[in-house]
């Protein structure tokens, strides 16, 4: 099975930023780019900060660029995301976890189970992941069969040597929440994240 891994594309439509600009035209690219792939990947995943400031109009238009992709796309929220809006313009993954307040669910469709983490915690650029979540995560993990998991999460369960704060939870206690679930499942084989 092929992932392709998108993640921290940032989308902002604020007039006249020619940052802004430059990551539209990025994000373009690079779904070019992975509609080229040969093989061509099974899916897609955007593990967070699809966009900068949770907007709708930011989700549209994020929205109109995964629309190009050619393979199956999920996503998942970051920090600079908003729950409401990104269910709102990505209603297939609203329904995936309507039954859950947060954006975490699991797709049963390839050879590997995809399971989707929501570490997502409004008003800070870390993360959280606390204990109704790992609940849900442990009953997604076992819902399914004997399948090997591929786990998507935004914000990394570890320590990253990389900028200002190598932790990338507030509390270090749901940082040990997520890594701790995620190895009490022996069918979780891999880890993607985002943010770092």
């Amino acid at each position: 099975m092929i992932i392709a891994q998108i993640s921290d594309t940032h989308l902002t439509l604020d007039p006249g930023d020619a940052d802004g600009e430059r990551r539209i035209k990025d994000f373009e690219r690079a779904i070019a780019d992975i509609n080229a792939l040969d093989p061509a990947p099974d899916v897609i995943v955007h593990t967070g900060d699809i966009v900068h400031n949770g907007q709708q109009d930011e989700y549209a238009r994020a929205s109109e660029i995964l629309s190009k992709a050619t393979a199956p796309v999920y996503v998942i929220p970051g920090n600079k995301d908003e729950r409401a809006n990104l269910k709102s313009a990505f209603p297939d993954i609203a329904t995936l976890c309507a039954d859950s307040p947060f954006v975490d669910y699991a797709v049963e469709d390839f050879p590997i189970r995809l399971i989707f983490l929501d570490t997502l915690n409004p008003g800070s650029n870390k993360g959280d992941f606390c204990a109704a979540r790992a609940e849900r995560f442990r009953a997604l993990a076992k819902a399914g069969d004997e399948r090997p998991i591929a786990v998507f999460a935004h914000h990394p369960p570890f320590e990253v040597d990389v900028g200002p704060d190598p932790m990338h939870f507030d509390d270090p206690q749901a940082m040990t929440r997520l890594r701790e679930a995620l190895q009490q499942s022996e069918k979780v084989t891999g880890l993607f994240c985002g943010h770092v």
